[in-house]
């Protein structure tokens, strides 16, 4: 299985002057990686989220990927839980998330890892873009454009893309000045819980309502245990 939304996740957000990963207040990101782990699953199949929001499996041949597999098996063998239950539970329990999830596009040359030491004790990990990561980028940041600019041609990854950069709050990240205003008023319609933008199956508006809703007060929570702490 493809890496897709946690490789764009980070194409998208992955400082491209020195490879810095990608921080913020609430852990934006992480949380954004295990939300977009989960709807690879619902995508592809392998699990399918009924009207009151559990997550069950539906599909258990594995997927190619370990993360996704781990992820997978971890769903598979524990009492079924709501989407944004299993969203705090991969992303405590999954074993470095974010540098794991760097893996993949690492290997396709869109990256590459650089490790060293704060005052020679402290790990400091940098994913400076590679030219291919760079390009990449940018055909990202047009499509996601383009598609913001005619919201009835978005397909489902498109859409669930959408709906993860919303949950994130990265807005800013992705979209140019110009456009962010616009795009931010179009993600938001996206991920409405009354489908009155754009008829999507019923089915997969619950998944974009319900993922961007539930990854957005996961990092608002965060965000206040932290200013708290």
């Amino acid at each position: 299985m493809d890496f897709s939304l946690c490789t764009h996740l980070l194409l998208l957000t992955t400082r491209e002057k020195d490879g810095a990963i990608p921080s913020s207040r609430g852990g934006a990101i992480p949380f954004g990686l295990a939300t977009g782990l989960l709807l690879d699953l619902l995508r592809e199949r392998r699990c399918r989220m009924d009207e009151e929001q559990f997550i069950r499996v539906t599909d258990e041949t594995p997927t190619g990927s370990a993360l996704h597999d781990e992820t997978l098996g971890r769903i598979r063998g524990a009492d079924a839980m709501r989407f944004a239950s299993w969203i705090s539970v991969v992303h405590e329990r999954t074993k470095k998330l974010l540098l794991r999830c760097y893996e993949a596009p690492v290997q396709e040359g869109y990256f590459r890892h650089e490790e060293s030491r704060v005052l020679g004790l402290f790990p400091r990990h940098r994913f400076p873009p590679e030219t291919a990561g760079t390009e990449r980028a940018a055909r990202l940041r047009m499509a996601v454009e383009a598609a913001v600019a005619e919201p009835a041609s978005m397909d489902e990854g498109m859409l669930q893309l959408c709906a993860l950069i919303r949950g994130c709050r990265v807005e800013h990240l992705v979209f140019d000045q110009r456009v962010r205003a616009q795009a931010k008023e179009v993600l938001r319609r996206i991920c409405k819980p009354d489908l009155d933008f754009i008829r999507y199956p019923e089915e997969l508006h619950r998944m974009l309502v319900v993922a961007a809703k539930a990854t957005r007060n996961i990092i608002v929570d965060q965000t206040s245990v932290d200013a708290s702490g």
